[in-house]
């Protein structure tokens, strides 16, 4: 399988290492302390290569329809999963709900990007049954890439995947009550294609409907998100037959990784 460069993934929260203002009054989750000086870092790996150590901290409130959010931002441009879309988007806490507001980005190098506004999404909740759904959001995003028109169906899903007496970072420590959160992204896409045999445009599904991104994220109480791992896979039909050449590479995997400094 080719690997895939990784310019950025998708949305959502992954933390460091933090400090927290105990006067303060920015809404706490256990989960996910978020004070105006929470600050995280990561060390980013791709293939157990690094490729990047990034900076996340809450750059201020704001404020949309009415309720207060925590802003994210990074320090510098980030180059892991969370990060990435994390920057510039904002998160609340609602009883034991973490909600995402923003625009989230999926971006598997130069191909299958998207871009999709989520209004509190579920990110995470503290107490729920083992792998259950949280929440859901599907849509269309339509792109073009080298002259080729995409349209991307996705249905972005986020599960609660089991509690944890511990869990321990791989080479690093271990930590006490951590809730498991997956992510996925599961993508079709089509595009109308002139077939040199026949000369006429045609749809055709290039990408049948597949779980394009699966990330597994360990939350620990009191700290954060201590530990993530996105797998990215994806294959798209073979047209060889109908001499159809795709600015796209036919198949694609690759394993981004983000632990806690």
């Amino acid at each position: 399988m080719k690997k895939l460069s990784l310019l950025a993934l998708f949305v959502f929260i992954s933390l460091s290492s933090c400090s927290d203002d105990e006067g303060n009054n920015t809404p706490m989750s256990s989960f996910l302390p978020l004070t105006a000086t929470s600050a995280w870092v990561y060390d980013v790996f791709l293939e157990n290569q690094k490729i990047g150590r990034d900076s996340l901290y809450v750059n201020g409130e704001t404020a949309i329809n009415g309720k207060t959010y925590q802003k994210l931002s990074t320090a510098s441009t980030p180059t892991g999963f969370y990060t990435t879309t994390l920057n510039n988007n904002n998160v609340r806490k609602e009883g034991d709900l973490l909600l995402l507001s923003g625009t989230t980005g999926l971006a598997l190098a130069e191909f299958f990007p998207v871009n999709v506004e989520v209004t509190d999404f579920v990110i995470f909740k503290e107490n729920s049954a083992n792998n259950s759904q949280l929440d859901a959001i599907s849509g269309v995003v339509e792109q073009e890439i080298q002259g080729l028109p995409l349209k991307i169906d996705y249905n972005l899903t986020s599960n609660f995947k089991e509690s944890l007496a511990s869990f321990n970072v791989p080479g690093k420590e271990t930590y006490p009550n951590v809730k498991v959160i997956q992510l996925v992204a599961n993508l079709k896409v089509t595009t109308v294609y002139t077939l040199p045999v026949i000369n006429t445009p045609v749809t055709i599904t290039i990408l049948n409907p597949q779980n394009v991104i699966v990330s597994t994220q360990y939350y620990a109480e009191g700290v954060g998100m201590i530990y993530s791992k996105t797998d990215v896979n994806f294959e798209l039909n073979d047209f060889s037959q109908f001499d159809v050449d795709l600015p796209i590479p036919q198949e694609g995997s690759s394993t981004i990784e983000e632990f806690l400094d």
